[in-house]
Parts: C-alpha cells; structure tokens; sequence
C-alpha cells in the first residue's frame, strides 16, 4: 500500500473513532461520511463498516451478540411458536435462501425490511430490530415502524459512500411485545434471518438498466445539471408484472401504482394497479429535478414477487427543460 493511502486509511480510522466515541452509542441522525479515496470493504473490513452503518434512531451496542431466539410461550394455556423474520420478501423463511438487495452506497439509501410474528400474532407486535453486518461482533437496536395493516413493520438504514463497492451480508432478528391483556411486559425474539446488500455506486442519468427477481434499490445521479428540469422515466416488465417506485428529496416523486405511495410506506407486494405487463411497450412518468432538492434519486424496483424469470428494463433520462 502507498504512504498516501496509509496516511489516509489512518485519517479515515482516527475520523471513525471519534465520530463512535462522541456518539455516545445513541444514533438519531447522522454527519455526511465523504469518501477518502479508500474506504472501507465490505468483505474484509466488517467491524468498521458495522460502525459506520447509518440506522436512524439506532443504538450501537459493541461487542454484544444479537438476542437469541425466545422458544415456545404459554399464555393462558396457548402455546405460541415464534417465527422468522424476512426481507420484505421473497423467499420464505424455510427455503434456505439469502435475499438479495442491490443498493447505492450514498447517503439516506432506504432499505426496507418486513417481520413475520409468532403463531396467533393478533397478539403480538414488533417492537425493536436487531441488526449487524456477519462476522462482526456488536449490534444495533432500532425502533420498529409498525405497519397495521398486515400486522408487520419496517426499519431502514443507510450504507455510507465510505463503504466500498462489494457485496455486504447482514443479520436481522426481532422483538415482539405481547399485546394480550395482562401479559403487556412480555418480549419474545425471533430467529435470524440474513440478507445480502450488493453495494453498487450511482449510476448517471441517461442510462438503461436491467434487472431480474429480487428487490432492487439504485440510485441515479443529476449531479452534473445545475439547473431545474424534468426526467422522464421509462420502465418495461415484459410479460411478467413488476414495479417500480421512485423518490426523491425524500419523497416519492413517482410509481407505477395508480396513486403515490404513503410516503412513510416502503414497496411491497401487496397493490394489484401497481403491477403493470408492458410486453413491447414502456410504462412511462417524470418528476421535477431540482438541485436544491439533492442531485440523486432512489429507485425501488420489485422484480416480480412469486415469478423467478422476470426480467425488467429501466430508462432515466437527464433533466430537461
């Protein structure tokens, strides 16, 4: 390694100490992480990649392993079973599967997750997360967002640009409160489930991407436009439906349901007028582009949601006036 890139991964080590020691382990919002022009790999580099994850409203608890799983739980008489949780979809619990995430590693990536409950789950709801990179040996706690209406909820976290490129595998468990009368204080914990982040960089307006099953999550970059415009999307599924949500300035800006999402919702494979089957044809829609507004824009595609041969084709242009 040159002397420049030690001077550098020392200066990136030393900046990282300071920010973990000043934190005082309680996250609630975030500095921006500029990229040294080394970075951190994903593969190799697990503890300080672990650190640097960005979990709004997360607590870091180093050299703590996750909560194990509760077993079976009696309440008047019933006995309970808890279940998996899983990555807002798409393989079940019990296949043996690692889902798989494309992603951007910028700042505010927003990565969805979704948690089954135990048997009976009426009477019980998330409360917490617990998540680490593999192989590392501290944790974070967050906050669960709780989705009512499937009885579920999600969590995000972002990936910063001092991560390089390369594929980041994730641990994932949560708590589940008791909700039936008298039994507020109980907690249960469920398995691990685990997750492959496959970091991309941004990629520049203009493009075509393609993409498969699966979730993906890729940012665009407008950086070179210093001016106002409007982008046009373009999005072909073939003839298998998938779909496609877009946000920007930290709103979703555009989708291929009939109406925009909630914007405190995340993608999921419920919503049968956001599905739509192109065959030759492109599903199209735009969005203002505003430099105040940030120069890129989060693109959540959900290849399919039982069909593993989809395949899908997205175009962005530039900002045009």
């Amino acid at each position: 390694m040159s002397g420049i890139n030690k001077v550098a991964r020392k200066s990136a080590l030393w900046l990282l100490c300071l920010w973990v020691l000043a934190s005082a382990c309680s996250k609630t919002d975030f500095p921006e992480l500029k990229d040294n022009g080394v970075g951190f790999d994903p593969a190799t580099e697990k503890e300080e990649v672990n650190r640097i994850l960005q979990v709004p409203n997360g607590t870091y608890w180093p050299a703590k392993p996750l909560p194990s799983k509760s077993g079976p739980i009696t309440i008047n008489s019933f006995t309970y079973r808890v279940s998996q949780p899983y990555i807002i979809h798409l393989w079940p619990p019990d296949s043996g599967k690692v889902d798989s995430i494309e992603i951007g590693n910028e700042l505010n990536a927003f990565i969805p997750v979704k948690f089954t409950q135990v048997e009976f789950g009426q009477y019980f709801r998330p409360v917490n997360a617990y998540l680490k990179v593999s192989g590392a040996s501290g944790h974070w706690k967050l906050p669960i967002q709780n989705d009512p209406s499937n009885q579920s909820g999600s969590v995000s976290l972002a990936v910063p640009a001092l991560v390089r490129e390369g594929n980041l595998k994730v641990t994932i468990c949560a708590e589940l409160a008791c909700v039936f009368p008298g039994y507020d204080t109980i907690r249960v914990f469920t398995d691990t489930v685990n997750a492959l982040l496959v970091v991309r960089p941004p990629i520049p307006c203009g493009t075509i991407i393609k993409g498969r099953f699966g979730l993906s999550i890729r940012k665009f970059d407008f950086g070179e436009y210093k001016e106002s415009g409007t982008v046009k999307v373009r999005f072909q599924t073939g003839g298998i439906p998938d779909r496609l949500d877009v946000r920007y300035g930290g709103q979703y800006v555009g989708s291929t349901c009939s109406a925009i999402p909630d914007q405190n919702s995340f993608p999921n494979c419920t919503g049968t007028d956001c599905w739509p089957i192109t065959n030759e044809s492109w599903e199209e829609f735009e969005f203002e582009y505003s430099p105040s507004k940030g120069r890129f824009a989060e693109f959540y595609i959900l290849g399919s949601c039982t069909e593993l041969r989809t395949i899908w084709n997205l175009d962005v242009s530039c900002p045009r006036k």
